[in-house]
């Protein structure tokens, strides 16, 4: 006449039920921050892309006006 454990455990059914509800949240929330690190790092690309262009820009500019300034010092010697 013994007790048998096989290690059930109760608990009551609205504990339960909150628990499993917090769980879905939690599951929410996580896709929630999944998408926007995906979003995040999205941006960043579009970022670095934009900054490149801004770059190459910056570099022509610097390459037109070393010319223009070679071009200026060399009439000023002629």
């Amino acid at each position: 006449m013994g007790i048998v454990s096989d290690n059930s455990m109760f608990i009551k059914m609205e504990t339960y039920k909150e628990a499993l509800a917090a769980i879905d949240l939690i599951k929410g929330k996580i896709d929630d921050a999944k998408k926007s690190l995906i979003r995040i790092n999205d941006l960043k690309k579009e970022e670095e892309v934009e900054m490149e262009i801004w770059r190459k820009m910056v570099n022509d500019v610097e390459v037109k006006l070393q010319r223009v300034d070679q071009t200026l010092v060399n009439a000023g010697h002629k």
